[in-house]
């Protein structure tokens, strides 16, 4: 376990690779990272009804754990390229919950044309690549369905019963899409400790080279600094493309 400090120099709590999923390797120049992905493959198989099934029943989406190697510096960076995906998504997923709102209101003042205008720009931002984001799309692909059978309807009472249930369904895809913040908030907290784990990795690893350098220099050991560039050092150069 090791105390982590992030990037702005604050103490945060004691945390493990094994914790984190990061696998030091021999060369600490390296390190090899689990990253746990939805699994697309096993979800296509499974169907709506089973998928719709899965979260009613409040289980996690079917995932898989995906193994890369990497050196130290592209790690750190690859995590914090993560994070920023994840806060970039998270905003977009809110100004979808408000634009659901909205084609609720649109809705039910009878601007059915507007709602389903919005919605569908919704269902748009709704990959296929997240379980909640899968099963809102589901969800608001039938309420954009519902109404358009309450615009085309021949009477109000026709209307009304297509377009009712219709707002209730937008409403059980705006939980879908909350479902999916709160997985995105857990995630980024999770990542960002790996992230500063991995920048303690690559600054210990770092002070090591450089304190080795300096003592090779102060004892004037020609043959071990050349030792030290040849080997460490000159890792160091390749991996920031210098």
């Amino acid at each position: 376990m090791r105390q982590l400090i992030d990037s702005s120099g604050r103490l945060m709590g004691s945390s493990s690779g094994r914790d984190l999923k990061v696998i030091e390797t021999g060369n600490r120049a390296f390190v090899t990272l689990k990253l746990r992905r939805d699994s697309m493959r096993q979800m296509g198989r499974m169907g709506e009804a089973a998928l719709e099934s899965r979260y009613l029943g409040g289980e996690k989406a079917p995932s898989r754990l995906v193994s890369t190697r990497m050196d130290v510096f592209k790690a750190v960076r690859l995590a914090k390229h993560i994070n920023e995906r994840y806060e970039l998504e998270r905003s977009r997923l809110s100004g979808c919950m408000f634009a659901l709102k909205s084609v609720v209101s649109l809705s039910e003042s009878g601007n059915l044309q507007g709602a389903m205008g919005l919605l569908g720009k919704v269902v748009n931002e709704m990959s296929a690549h997240s379980f909640y984001k899968i099963l809102a799309k589901i969800k608001l692909e039938s309420a954009l369905n519902g109404m358009g059978n309450a615009y085309s309807a021949e009477s109000e009472f026709q209307k009304y019963r297509h377009l009712n249930p219709a707002i209730s369904i937008v409403y059980a895809g705006i939980r879908r899409i909350e479902a999916r913040c709160s997985e995105l908030d857990g995630k980024s907290d999770y990542n960002f400790e790996r992230e500063m784990y991995l920048r303690y990795l690559r600054d210990t690893y770092m002070r090591d080279v450089l304190s080795s350098l300096y003592s090779s220099l102060i004892l004037g050991n020609k043959y071990a600094i050349a030792n030290a560039y040849k080997s460490d050092f000159e890792i160091y150069l390749s991996l920031i493309h210098i």
